[in-house]
């Protein structure tokens, strides 16, 4: 489903060809700015990343993986007879999550920038937060309410992936993704508090030489 859910005990190919354009166009992007800079001009990149110890978006120290409610709620689907093999398994996130090394090799890559700091850092997630502190019930919602606010903000940037794994003129597209999405939310009302989707970037700043 995506290239940072590949881990140790993963095939070699994991990841792999995901990694190797997210390289090249790392450097093609880093080259651009560069030749946009002055000597002595600095810029500030903040990419979504992977730490050391296997966190990022979604998928943190606290909670469940946003990334496993994800696989569970489309294997439902398949469970239900609403989605056959193929598309299943074809879900495919086209980003990936560098980590600091990454970015720092990235630089390294490009004559004339040099690295000056590279910081990462976990941003909560503030529709659990909001639950959990219990702002979310003294607003009035139930645990299907906190739900229904919670999802939409994973569904507007995963939908389309989500739908383009489905085959190509199926009528009822927009019914199985309604299928699909509701299959979250009822996951997510079970248990409000451990489901949220913490951010996970790493800080850089460049200098041009």
């Amino acid at each position: 489903m995506h290239a940072a859910n590949c881990g140790a005990s993963s095939p070699p190919s994991c990841g792999a060809g995901e990694k190797a354009q997210a390289a090249l166009d790392f450097h093609k992007i880093l080259t651009a700015r560069s030749a946009e800079l002055k000597p002595g001009g600095r810029m500030v990149i903040v990419n979504f990343s992977k730490s050391p110890e296997g966190h990022y978006l979604g998928k943190t120290d606290v909670g469940a993986s946003m990334w496993d409610s994800f696989s569970l709620c489309w294997k439902r689907l398949h469970a239900e007879g609403l989605i056959d093999d193929s598309e299943l398994v074809a879900v495919s996130f086209p980003s990936y999550y560098r980590s600091q090394s990454e970015v720092s090799l990235g630089v390294s890559s490009v004559p004339g920038l040099k690295l000056i700091s590279i910081s990462e850092l976990v941003v909560r997630c503030p529709y659990r937060a909001s639950w959990t502190s219990g702002a979310s019930t003294s607003a009035g919602r139930s645990p299907l309410d906190h739900a229904k606010w919670y999802v939409p903000t994973t569904r507007t940037w995963s939908e389309s992936t989500f739908l383009n794994a489905l085959r190509p003129g199926r009528s009822d597209a927009s019914e199985v993704m309604e299928r699909f999405w509701g299959n979250y939310v009822d996951l997510v009302a079970e248990e409000p508090g451990i489901h949220g989707m913490d951010y996970v970037h790493t800080y850089t700043v460049l200098e041009k030489e």
